[in-house]
């Protein structure tokens, strides 16, 4: 049976344009810039403009991303694609798909990333964006008697989740040299440390065996990571690393244009 999840959706930034090579003739050219894995708006969703990209060259066309967390790529008559390595990670399949008129990425994107349960909220209720935190300076005067608040600017937004006894499977599976896809440790080199993007779905439907496209939920967001942890590993059971707690904090960030 499926389960309720926060998904967390990044976006990837691409210098230059990328090419997918349709039917190994057609090129089908992704416009450099930045993109969400998936986003409401078809013109900030990577499926999207990709969709539109290769839509010329094959018939009855779609791109999904499934229950599973992985992407569908379905047509009518039978399709290759050569895949720019820019992209491979992004869309969780390898350098080509073979003639297929339906073919499911092998893992998870390394721009979306889920515990398979939903999000513990601090400081705001987990149904809003976040939390005000005023740019606030303190300052008091040696006896502590005088004392002063300054306000620079306006007042951020903050956002705040935690997940406790995260398997390891969803955080982190590999050596230090990075994750595995749709872990935790994968999300935060491709999409955290680089500071983009991302949004929060509170609570999506999911099941690993599911060949189901997902519903999608309203999102939260877009928020920016601007410390991120690199050291965020917090093993959660003392005898073993099997789980570890994750904590995710973001601040409100301007929309991609």
């Amino acid at each position: 049976m499926t389960v309720a999840s926060s998904w967390i959706v990044g976006s990837i930034t691409l210098a230059s344009s990328a090419t997918i090579v349709v039917n190994g003739a057609s090129n089908a050219v992704i416009a450099a810039g930045t993109y969400y894995l998936y986003d409401a708006s078809a013109s900030l969703s990577l499926i999207d403009v990709i969709l539109a990209a290769v839509a010329p060259y094959m018939t009855d066309e779609a791109i999904v991303v499934l229950e599973s967390r992985k992407i569908k790529v379905t047509a009518s008559v039978a399709f290759t694609w050569a895949i720019p390595s820019e992209l491979q990670d992004a869309l969780g399949f390898g350098a080509s798909i073979a003639s297929t008129t339906s073919a499911t990425a092998s893992s998870v994107s390394d721009l979306l990333w889920s515990p398979g349960y939903c999000a513990t909220t601090t400081g705001h209720p987990g149904t809003v964006t976040g939390y005000q935190q005023s740019q606030r300076m303190h300052t008091a005067s040696p006896s502590g008697l005088t004392q002063r608040v300054t306000i620079h600017g306006t007042a951020a937004v903050m956002c705040s989740l935690s997940w406790r006894y995260v398997l390891r499977a969803r955080a982190w599976t590999t050596s230090q040299d990075g994750g595995s896809p749709g872990d935790f440790e994968s999300f935060r080199r491709a999409v955290l440390d680089p500071g983009e993007r991302w949004k929060w779905y509170p609570s999506t439907e999911e099941l690993d065996s599911s060949t189901t496209a997902v519903t999608w939920p309203t999102a939260l967001g877009p928020y920016k990571t601007v410390k991120p942890d690199g050291g965020w590993w917090d093993r959660s059971i003392p005898a073993a690393d099997t789980h570890s707690d994750v904590k995710l904090e973001g601040l409100v960030a301007t929309e991609i244009t």
